[in-house]
This record gives structure tokens, C-alpha cells and sequence, in this order.
């Protein structure tokens, strides 16, 4: 179902900060900006919180520019 996709694509997009896949972690907020907000189901983090954990600042600026277009809304 469609809810299942956009968990499992929130799982994705936390997940891929680690391996420094940018350009997916781009295009799946292009395509679904709300996942900006979804969070680790053991830790609770959002991929901005792991950004931050491991000083990844183009991540971070990404992350905030797109929370910031979602919350405008």
C-alpha cells in the first residue's frame, strides 16, 4: 500500500545519509518532501538528527531547506 512505500522510503532516506548517496536522498524528497519528517523507529531520529550526529552539513542544508518548504505549507 501507499503507506507502507512512504515508510519504507523514510526508512531509505535515514538510512542513506551514511553512504553518502546525495542525489537519491534529493530525488526522494523531490518526490515526497514530507519524509523530511519521518523518524527511526528504535531511535526516533530524523535523517536531519543523523546528519547532524555525523557533521554532514550539505545533508544538513538540504534536510533544513525542505523542512522548511513543508512547514511553510
Amino acid at each position: 500500500t501507499k503507506e507502507f512505500f512512504k515508510f519504507q522510503s523514510s526508512i531509505f532516506l535515514i538510512r542513506f545519509h551514511t553512504l553518502g548517496v546525495s542525489d537519491t536522498i534529493t530525488k526522494m524528497l523531490k518526490d515526497d518532501p514530507t519524509l523530511v519528517h519521518a523518524q527511526d523507529i528504535t531511535s526516533g531520529y530524523t535523517a536531519l538528527h543523523w546528519a547532524c550526529k555525523h557533521g554532514n552539513l550539505d545533508l544538513v542544508k538540504l534536510l533544513v531547506c525542505v523542512f522548511l518548504f513543508t512547514f511553510k505549507k
